[in-house]
């Protein structure tokens, strides 16, 4: 009995240095201890002193000696004397679970029961630590959408090659879209203006609605200027009128058009931006437009196969 006596003092000792929080620990321990043993090892400790020698070395109450349900950790420690041999077969249940023997040829279970308190309590230590340095993985987080833009631009237009070989115009588009991607629709105006075709004059307008869709993106990196390129499908009707013929003619015929377009934007202040554009027009519809002179028709309007449409907006917009 004195030799494990011994052994308690020896791991108390060793633990004195948080002996003020072991005795105020509330906590619950975490592994629960049951002991066996013969009656040849009748002098090594008894289960609460196994309990109390480990404790001692951990510095905490790591473990209750008694079967605990709820802890996490279930040590069986099974203490024998064979031969004169001590041997202790300590069996755990939960993280770094299995079995661990200790054997000490001693004249007492002095030798044996420090060996088993300092190497329980460190695989105590050892679990718990490995438990504090798990960390959750957290839930997958769906990624946010990313934010709608919009805005309305409003500018003006000098075409070359679409209704006369320089007209003027105006436009008015409002657009929407996310990331790098905008639609918009609109329209565009190019009042009636006469040209001179002697013996007459020939008036000729536009009105259209236009529709495009475009990939948006920085001009360089760190740039607040945008280019826009985008494809533009145009539809509406040309207004042609002639003076001064052989009887004045009023003509309204249908006019489609598909184009390409690149836009630079860039801001002025606030929401306000100036916008910069240049289109390639190609009419997809005959808009020939004859005048009778002499009593002979005449082509007085044949616009070029393709045009050119420049312009010059503001821009109010989200972004």
């Amino acid at each position: 009995m004195d030799s494990w006596i011994t052994c308690l003092l020896a791991c108390a000792t060793a633990g004195a240095a948080s002996a003020v929080a072991l005795a105020a620990s509330a906590s619950a321990p975490a592994a629960s201890l049951n002991v066996t043993t013969t009656s040849d090892a009748s002098d090594c400790p008894t289960q609460e002193a196994w309990a109390a020698a480990i404790n001692g070395v951990a510095g905490h109450v790591a473990v209750a000696a008694n079967d605990t349900a709820a802890a996490a950790t279930r040590l069986t420690l099974a203490v024998i004397r064979v031969g004169g041999v001590y041997r202790a077969v300590l069996h755990v249940e939960g993280p770094f679970g299995g079995e661990r023997i200790f054997e000490d040829n001693g004249i007492s279970c002095a030798a044996l029961a420090s060996a088993v308190s300092v190497s329980t309590a460190l695989l105590l230590d050892q679990i718990e630590s490995s438990k504090s340095s798990e960390r959750k993985i957290p839930d997958p987080v769906a990624p946010r959408p990313k934010p709608w833009k919009y805005g309305v631009e409003l500018g003006g237009n000098v075409s070359a090659g679409l209704t006369r070989p320089a007209s003027l115009g105006y436009s008015l588009e409002s657009f929407v879209g996310r990331s790098q991607f905008m639609g918009g629709v609109g329209g565009l105006w190019m009042p009636s203006r006469g040209d001179s075709a002697p013996p007459g004059e020939v008036l000729v307008g536009l009105l259209a609605i236009t529709a495009r869709g475009c990939w948006v993106a920085q001009l360089s990196r760190g740039s607040k200027l945008d280019v826009w390129l985008c494809a533009r499908g145009l539809g509406g009707w040309v207004h042609a009128s002639a003076r001064g013929f052989d009887g004045a003619r009023d003509v309204r015929k249908p006019w489609l058009g598909a184009a390409g377009d690149v836009s630079l934007t860039g801001p002025i202040f606030g929401p306000l931006h100036w916008v910069l554009s240049l289109d390639g027009v190609v009419p997809v519809v005959d808009q020939r437009f004859t005048v009778t002179v002499d009593g002979n028709r005449t082509v007085a309007f044949d616009p070029a196969q393709a045009g050119v449409l420049g312009g010059l907006g503001l821009m109010v917009s989200n972004f």
